[in-house]
């Protein structure tokens, strides 16, 4: 039994990389306390995504030359990042990889809503500045329209999660 022990557990080094290397084919553990769960939200793109958001809204809205383009720079990104952030807060409690492209269509749809909601309905836009007053961020929200052509983002957020998993 003992000459048995050595190949057991190769055998078991190896079962553990393919499972996460074919993560949503083979059941293991994704959540935040498996150290081989990497958040998506820690992929370079999102990462440079919330990065524009930041400087945009913080420092160039802020500044002489806010305008159009400063507007809508902050749509587009936080388009893309928003499924990401989404996807792994639900993600980082989950028990399951096998489940990722489902989370991430919802996530995708949830955030379309949400973006499409706010835009479009002044009301809601209200809610959701007091929602964060409650938090103590200071947020406002401007129902305008022309801010849904950055859900043109979802399908680019969309193939970027199809090449992580890859």
């Amino acid at each position: 039994m003992d000459e048995l022990e050595p190949t057991l557990t190769r055998t078991k080094m190896l079962t553990d990389e393919i499972n996460y290397e074919y993560g949503l084919e083979v059941q293991h553990t994704a959540n935040i306390l498996d150290p081989r769960w990497k958040p998506l939200t820690q992929d370079y793109l999102s990462i440079i995504a919330l990065l524009v958001v930041v400087v945009n809204d913080f420092l160039i809205k802020a500044s002489p030359y806010a305008g159009l383009v400063s507007g809508k720079v902050s749509d587009f990104a936080g388009m893309y990042f928003l499924p990401f952030l989404l996807a792994d807060l639900v993600l980082m409690f989950s028990s399951s990889m096998r489940n990722a492209q489902g989370i991430v269509l919802g996530a995708m749809l949830v955030a379309a809503a949400s973006v499409v909601a706010i835009k479009l309905s002044p009301e809601i836009g209200g809610l959701c500045v007091d929602g964060f007053a409650l938090a103590g961020v200071k947020a406002r929200f401007i129902s305008d329209p022309t801010d849904l052509f950055s859900l043109a983002m979802l399908p680019l957020a969309y193939q970027r999660f199809q090449a992580l998993l890859r």
